[in-house]
């Protein structure tokens, strides 16, 4: 019996009975004993489990003890985020039953326990309802000779395998930019002399004026007669088709001279919602982007979060941008004979800059492609239809013009999003935040 005496002290009282030898009761025997050390001990060791399993519990990972023989004796609320099992049903469990992923590192925790050496399995993918995880697996050794074990840490690294992605493309497109201009200055004078040339000897062929008629008779050549021969075997055709592919090629030159360009026409504020209307206007109108697709099929759907305030920028620019990205997820859609194509366009404030989500639901994109989808002239259209610069001039415009941010996620199937976010205030303009 427990009983509090003086003092709210706990006390322990025990009451038998002493018996003698003929077998006849002589009375009782009390013993009271005080039990505070006792208690306290016992709440100390209480408390100092649950806080360990609060530290376990409050671990942004997944967390699992397992005994030598792969049973659960440990499952914090990462691993049951993760799994949908709770703790209560997972204790006790094999734990490839529970979470048949890991089956495949049951061989390291085996090492762990027999060399008491950790085991690492880094950017290893998990698969949980059709959704991937990126993780990195941790199995170190528990040391204990009572209860040998091992503790299974499965880190879930997704978002850090994306932002050092982006890094990476970044640092790749800043060395490219430097070699696009160096390459863009050395073929641009040839360029234009050759193109130069070529609509000079169109006109000495082909136009009757004073001086080639007077070269033609010292030659002894009728230049009507050579001017219909010229036509007859096509070759002015020819000369113009030269002409088209001479500026073609200056077309990209001039693209690629845009990686280096860090400053342009002075920024002034403008409105992200008119620049997009404006954009989507030019699209509906254009014959050339028609000859593919209809542009105006595709439904529109616009989400605003508060009032979009004016952003400092290039307008030109960035309507080049908004322009690549809604014609890019057009053609995708109508490619991929999408059932009623929409385009949905969300407007948002976040941190001091504004920015605008263009969604599609198209085919998506696939994971080898998003990655690359933002390098020079890598492109997965056919031949003669696309140079696989438009996106990467629109990377450089948003984040070395602008000092913004310009990225992609799709998953294939769910359609492709655009994510274009531009600071409020640019140091380099001088203009005052609106905010």
């Amino acid at each position: 019996m427990d009983i509090r005496g003086k003092g709210a002290r706990p006390w322990l009282l025990r009451i038998s009975p002493l018996w003698e030898k003929n077998g006849r009761q002589s009375g009782w025997l009390i013993v009271l004993r005080d039990t505070s050390h006792q208690k306290a001990a016992e709440n100390a060791l209480r408390h100092a489990r649950n806080y360990v399993k609060s530290i376990i519990n409050s671990m942004p990972c997944v967390i699992i003890g397992v005994d030598r023989e792969a049973r659960v004796i440990q499952w914090n609320s990462g691993a049951s985020e993760m799994t949908g099992i709770r703790e209560k049903e997972a204790r006790g469990k094999p734990l490839n039953s529970l979470f048949p992923q890991v089956s495949s590192y049951l061989p390291d925790l085996k090492r762990a326990v027999e060399t008491g050496q950790t085991q690492l399995r880094e950017k290893q993918v998990l698969t949980l309802d059709a959704k991937s995880f990126i993780t990195d697996i941790l199995i170190f050794p528990v040391l204990s000779k009572t209860t040998p074990g091992a503790v299974i840490r499965v880190d879930d690294i997704s978002e850090k395998t994306r932002l050092e992605q982006m890094m990476v493309q970044s640092e790749k497109m800043m060395s490219v930019g430097g070699l696009a201009a160096g390459m863009a200055h050395e073929i641009n004078n040839p360029l234009s002399g050759m193109i130069q040339n070529v609509q000079v000897i169109y006109n000495r062929l082909s136009r009757p004026i004073p001086a080639n008629i007077e070269a033609a008779d010292k030659c002894g050549i009728d230049l009507a007669a050579l001017t219909g021969y010229m036509e007859d075997r096509k070759i002015f055709y020819m000369l113009d088709q030269v002409v088209d592919v001479g500026k073609r090629a200056a077309k990209i030159v001039e693209n690629m001279l845009s990686f280096s360009r860090k400053q342009g026409s002075p920024m002034s504020r403008h409105s992200l919602p008119e620049m997009v209307d404006a954009t989507i206007s030019l699209l509906e109108n254009d014959f050339n982007i028609q000859d593919n697709y209809d542009f105006r099929s595709v439904a529109i759907h616009r989400e605003f979060e508060g009032n979009p305030p004016l952003v400092p920028c290039e307008k030109s620019k960035i309507q080049q941008v908004l322009f690549n990205i809604l014609k890019n997820g057009a053609q995708a859609m109508a490619a991929d004979h999408t059932d009623a194509p929409l385009l949905r366009i969300r407007y948002f404030l976040d941190r001091g800059s504004a920015g605008v989500e263009i969604q599609d639901n198209g085919p998506g994109i696939p994971e080898s492609v998003r990655k690359r989808i933002f390098e020079p002239f890598f492109t997965t259209k056919p031949v003669g239809t696309g140079t696989g610069l438009g996106l990467s001039v629109s990377y450089f415009i948003i984040k070395e013009n602008h000092r913004g941010d310009l990225f992609v996620r799709s998953d294939p199937g769910q359609g492709a999003s655009f994510t274009i976010r531009l600071p409020l205030n640019e140091p380099e303009t001088g203009l005052p935040d609106p905010l």
